[in-house]
């Protein structure tokens, strides 16, 4: 791999972090004098439930873009992060299996699990080839 690639490739990650950094901020100061719900109501009475989820689906879109360019330049990192997701989806999961009083609610914790694994599984295979990817 060339230290132009390697170059660009770093670039974008300092960019990610920075972006998610920003997000952070801007998140938490929503949350100390805002309230998220206060902003999703401002939304909703102004714009209506359409724009939400038109922002909403631009926003999965932008964050789904991003994790391919990731896939396709930093395998073993997309992976990482890919695992990572896999792990916290099972916790989860067996978080609301311990507290579900519903069956139906075990159900879907049953289901939450599998996709876990799923996702782990996912993650390992790209750690596998990522040396193999490019």
């Amino acid at each position: 791999m060339s230290s132009q690639l390697r170059r660009i490739d770093w670039n974008f990650v300092r960019g990610v972090v920075g972006l998610l950094f920003s997000l952070t901020i801007l998140i938490t100061y929503l949350y100390r004098f805002a309230s998220l719900v206060s902003v999703q109501n401002f939304v909703h009475a102004y714009f209506g439930d359409v724009l939400f989820q038109a922002f909403f689906m631009v926003l999965v879109t932008a964050i789904a873009g991003v994790l391919f360019y990731l896939r396709q330049t930093m395998r073993g990192l997309y992976a990482a992060i890919e695992i990572a997701f896999g792990i916290l989806a099972g916790v989860y999961a067996a978080n609301q299996f311990y507290g579900a009083d519903v069956p139906d609610s075990r159900v879907k914790a049953v289901f939450a699990a599998v996709a876990g694994i799923y996702i782990i599984v996912r993650g390992l295979e790209n750690w596998r080839t990522r040396e193999t990817a490019h």
